[in-house]
C-alpha cells in the first residue's frame, strides 16, 4: 500500500469502531504478508525457520497459520495507533501488577517489549504520580512518525517523547531521570540486522538498549519495573506489571548492571516465547545467525 493511502487510512479509521478500526488492520496485515509469502520474499522464509525453532511446530500448514496471526496482528497495531485512547476509555484494557508501579523508588525505568500493542503500555506511565519520557527510534517516515508521537501524546501532559537519533541522547535521558521523570525503553531491537534481545537461548554480548538500561539503573541506583502487553482477544488487552529489579547494595555497579541485564532479559525470553508471532521483531530474527562482536 502506497504511503499517501496508509496516512489517508490512518486519518480515516479513528472514526471507526474500535473493532472495525482494528478488524480492518488485520485484514490488510494478512493480505500483505499473504502476498509476501506469494513473492516467497527472504524474510517469509526467515519467520518460518525462526517459529519452528521457538514453537517447535513444523507443519507447513501451521507456520503458515502463524505467518498469517503474525501480519494481522502487526496491521491491528498500525491501525491502532490512532485509537489508542479510545480503546482504553471503552474499558479494553485490564492492568495486573499495578501495585508494583507504586512499590518503587522515584524516579525509575520502565522496560517493555515490541509484543501485542506495546504502545498501549504507556497507559499505566499515565496512573504514575510523576512524569514518564518515553524513548522511540525513528523507523518510519517523517509523516508516519508525526502520527505516532501525537498518538502518543494523547494520552496527557505527563508523557514526554525523545528520539534515539537525537544528539546527546544519553545526556538528556540522565537530565530527564535528575528532574524526577521516568524513563520507557523497549530494550528488544535490531541493529545492523542482528536482534540481540532477548537472547532466546543464544549466547550475546551486554549491548545495546538492554545493556544502557541496565547501566542506568546501576549507576544511579534506580528501580526498573518490566512490563508487557497481552493481546487475548481482537481488541481486549492485559497490561502485565511484573516486580520491580532493584540494584542490591552488595554488588558492584558493575555487577549489578548484568544482574539487572540478565534478569530483564530472562523475562523477555519468556514473555516472547509465549507468543512469538505476536513479537515485531519475528521478520528480523535469525537465530543462527552469530552475535555482532
Amino acid at each position: 500500500m502506497k504511503e499517501e493511502t496508509e496516512l489517508l487510512l490512518a486519518k480515516l479509521l479513528r472514526y471507526f469502531p474500535v473493532s472495525w478500526t482494528s478488524g480492518i488492520g488485520a485484514y490488510l496485515g494478512e493480505q500483505d504478508v499473504l502476498r509476501e509469502a506469494s513473492d516467497n520474499l527472504p524474510w517469509v522464509n526467515l519467520f518460518y525457520q525462526s517459529i519452528e525453532q521457538l514453537t517447535g511446530v513444523s507443519d507447513s500448514s501451521e507456520k503458515r497459520k502463524l505467518l498469517i496471526e503474525f501480519g494481522r496482528q502487526m496491521g491491528r497495531v498500525y491501525a491502532e495507533f490512532t485509537i489508542l485512547q479510545k480503546i482504553d476509555k471503552k474499558g479494553l484494557i485490564t492492568i495486573n501488577g499495578l501495585e508494583n508501579l507504586n512499590n518503587r523508588t522515584r524516579p525509575c525505568l520502565i522496560v517493555l517489549p515490541h509484543l501485542a500493542n506495546w504502545e498501549l503500555a504507556t497507559k499505566v506511565a499515565t496512573l504514575a504520580d510523576n512524569p514518564t519520557c518515553i524513548l522511540y527510534e525513528p523507523r518510519e517516515s517523517e509523516q508516519k512518525m508525526a502520527i505516532a508521537n501525537q498518538s502518543r501524546l494523547n494520552w496527557g501532559d505527563n508523557i514526554r517523547l525523545l528520539s534515539s537519533a537525537e544528539p546527546m541522547v544519553m545526556k538528556k535521558i540522565v537530565t530527564m531521570l535528575k528532574n524526577n521523570i521516568n524513563v520507557c525503553v523497549l530494550p528488544d531491537e535490531e541493529k545492523s540486522g542482528f536482534v540481540n534481545t532477548p537472547s532466546l537461548g543464544r549466547k550475546i554480548p551486554n549491548t545495546g538498549n538492554l545493556w544502557m538500561v541496565s547501566r542506568l539503573a546501576a549507576k544511579h541506583s534506580l528501580d526498573v519495573i518490566p512490563m508487557y502487553v497481552e493481546r487475548v482477544k481482537s481488541v481486549n488487552f492485559i497490561i502485565h506489571v511484573d516486580e520491580k529489579i532493584s540494584p542490591q547494595k552488595a554488588l558492584s555497579q558493575k555487577q549489578n548492571a548484568e544482574a539487572i541485564a540478565d534478569k530483564i532479559d530472562e523475562l523477555f525470553n519468556q514473555w516472547v516465547r509465549q507468543c512469538p508471532q505476536h513479537w515485531f521483531w519475528m521478520p528480523y530474527l535469525d537465530l543462527n545467525k552469530k552475535a555482532l562482536s
